[in-house]
């Protein structure tokens, strides 16, 4: 299970050309979800599916490690 937060704590409206504001971003927000790690011979694989604030939804799915 997951949980993150994030905020810009409003300064996106000062960056050149306000890229937050032009793609339509809240500048604050938190999702959720659940996610699962497997051990393979090849390395591992994860599979993640998470929630937004906005009731967004999504699956990610990857090979390896992250850094």
């Amino acid at each position: 299970m997951f949980f993150d937060a994030a905020t810009d704590f409003g300064t996106a409206i000062s960056i050149t050309g306000n890229p937050g504001g032009v793609r339509g971003k809240p500048g604050s927000g938190y999702g959720y979800g659940l996610g699962i790690r497997i051990q393979l011979p090849l390395g591992p694989v994860r599979l993640d599916y998470g929630i937004n604030n906005e009731g967004d939804n999504g699956i990610q799915f990857g090979f390896g490690e992250k850094f």
